[in-house]
């Protein structure tokens, strides 16, 4: 095993793990505490369940994703310019703006309600 594939298994690993955990919240966690929680407990375990989540996301996930991330892209020589390039270059560039979008929400959700 080389050390581009043990970067390579991090990023796809925590990527994984990301947007599981996003996936679960949304699809396990919300529709039941609608069901089976009264409007304050809901209120203060869906804010609970979400403040844990993003210190998890902003302490590992973030972290390892930027960081394996620009050192794989540096690996296959992508620059700015080569993510107009089809194939590879386009899907990075892709890749990219689902990353920043998805970013860009819950922090945009967070700055509201505080």
């Amino acid at each position: 095993m080389t050390w581009w594939t043990m970067v390579r298994f991090l990023h796809v690993l925590s990527a994984a793990l990301w947007v599981g955990g996003q996936l679960t919240v949304s699809l396990v966690v919300l529709p039941l505490a609608r069901r089976l929680l009264e409007d304050q407990p809901r209120a203060e375990v869906l804010t609970a369940v979400g403040r844990r989540f993003g210190i998890i996301t902003v302490a590992a996930f973030l972290p390892v994703q930027i960081g394996t991330g620009v050192a794989l892209a540096w690996h296959k020589g992508v620059t700015w310019s080569s993510l107009t390039d089809p194939g590879y270059g386009r899907i990075l560039a892709a890749k990219l703006l689902l990353f920043c979008a998805v970013i860009h929400r819950p922090a945009r959700e967070l700055s509201r309600t505080s």
